[in-house]
């Protein structure tokens, strides 16, 4: 097998069907404008700073095919984002607690692409592990 450069960046596309709508919606998820428009179709959000970690929204004629795996932010402040969201008309779950390791809450864009927002409660790699299956629900709390 021959030797195989890992990744050193990721990009995410999302369709849209109004791209100056998503402008708007994304611009303040991101609280910024798009990072890079190389055309009028097409808007780049750079997540995490300096890293190689793009958002791209796409606007697509006809039928939007929203993405249906969930995408989450990391953010320092899990109540002022969600408020934030909440600010723009977008509904959004209540918050979720895994204890000792993240809080999150789940929201979706004008054409259904699956967002949310989570807040680390302990630094990456010193969380402890619950056991069990990420699927129970009897591991996670609202608050």
């Amino acid at each position: 097998m021959a030797d195989r450069q890992p990744p050193s960046g990721m990009t995410l596309q999302l369709q849209v069907g109004d791209v100056d709508r998503a402008r708007g919606f994304y611009g303040d998820l991101f609280g910024a404008p798009p990072g890079f428009e190389p055309h009028e179709d097409f808007l780049e959000w750079r997540v995490g700073g300096r890293g190689e970690t793009w958002v791209q929204v796409v606007g697509v004629p006809g039928a939007v095919r929203p993405m249906l795996n969930r995408v989450r932010f990391r953010v320092t402040d899990l109540a002022a984002a969600r408020a934030a969201v909440l600010a723009t008309g977008t509904e959004a779950s209540a918050i979720a607690v895994l204890p000792g390791v993240v809080r999150w809450f789940d929201f979706a864009d004008p054409w259904g692409n699956q967002l949310g927002h989570y807040e680390d409660l302990a630094p990456s790699g010193e969380q402890p592990g619950p056991g069990g299956s990420v699927h129970d629900e009897s591991q996670f709390v609202v608050g």
